[in-house]
């Protein structure tokens, strides 16, 4: 694939330019605290993960900007895209315009951060093309605070690699993970809001059973720690359906080979975390004739590199 700057040049001297928009995972995550002002406070390994979305952008004269989402119901003008476009032109003064066609393969309501990633990904871009028509740098520091408004992940998508999360999503330390992570991802169709999330958390006062935050993490992060660290706080309230159905998935991954199973971010989907890569293409195969109905994806932890 052709670098980002090469996308970028082409994109502003007419032709479509084609950009990937990768998934998280949270390997761990740890709702530690809650702000003043309503914020949670998290602590969280994220990594992306080899599930995109494809967003295909073109350059107009007039200004604004216009999503269309393949195949989704999204809302058109109240989107991370629109946002990340709409806090950029506030900040920076641009005054292009630009179409955008998303092509969804990351399940809006799963977990996977798909919108987020969208967000992140279009302020890179707008970065990328005021430098190049304007030669106007927005610096990192400048669109990690449009990140954050537009929401808690989307400062991560900036990022990338995989990385401690802590804060609201605000401090993110990279870590080095040494070996090679495979992962089988199950979205069940049921989406999971993070709102009604942190508002459930809340009602069921899980902060406090006081979850201990260990922040004497190693630098090196291997594939048996890794295992060992595996967990999610929003599992704490599941119930009824939603309980029964997680834990099903949970439970199917690990006897068909997974060395940890969790939800990640607030859900719906779990993923199953796999050394091997024969061992995950076995998984795979049973487990998509198993969820016919499902969303059953074979991806690997990203590690860093040319990922858009």
């Amino acid at each position: 694939m052709d670098t980002f700057d090469e996308r970028i040049k082409r994109l502003v001297s007419g032709e479509v330019g084609l950009f990937r928009s990768p998934a998280k995972v949270n390997l761990f995550l740890k709702i530690t605290g809650k702000r003043d002002d309503g914020y949670h406070l998290i602590e969280s390994l994220f990594v992306s993960v080899s599930l995109f979305d494809v967003l295909r952008i073109r350059l107009r004269k007039k200004r604004g900007i216009v999503v269309n989402f393949k195949g989704s119901s999204i809302d058109l003008k109240n989107n991370t895209l629109v946002k990340a476009y709409n806090i950029f032109c506030e900040e920076t003064g641009y005054k292009g315009g630009m179409e955008v066609e998303v092509e969804k393969n990351i399940p809006a309501g799963s977990g996977l951060g798909g919108a987020s990633s969208n967000g992140a990904v279009m302020l890179k871009v707008l970065s990328h093309i005021l430098k190049v028509e304007k030669g106007i740098r927005v610096s990192a520091g400048e669109l990690r605070k449009m990140a954050l408004h537009i929401g808690a992940d989307v400062p991560f998508f900036l990022y990338l690699r995989p990385a401690l999360v802590s804060g609201i999503g605000e401090i993110i330390k990279g870590v080095r993970v040494v070996d090679n992570l495979f992962m089988i991802l199950i979205y069940p169709g049921i989406p999971f809001y993070t709102k009604s999330m942190y508002e459930e958390f809340d009602r069921l006062n899980r902060l406090t059973k006081g979850i201990k935050s260990d922040k004497d993490y190693p630098p090196f992060w291997g594939y048996k720690y890794i295992v060992s660290t595996v967990y999610n706080s929003f599992e704490t309230v599941l119930r009824g359906e939603d309980l029964r159905i997680i834990s099903k998935l949970k439970r199917d991954l690990i006897e068909s080979g997974a060395d940890a199973a969790a939800l990640t971010g607030s859900g719906s989907s779990v993923f199953g975390l796999f050394k091997d890569v024969d061992a995950v293409d076995r998984a795979c195969e049973t487990l998509s004739l198993k969820y016919p109905d499902y969303d059953v994806f074979k991806v690997r932890v990203l590690r860093g590199g040319n990922l858009l």
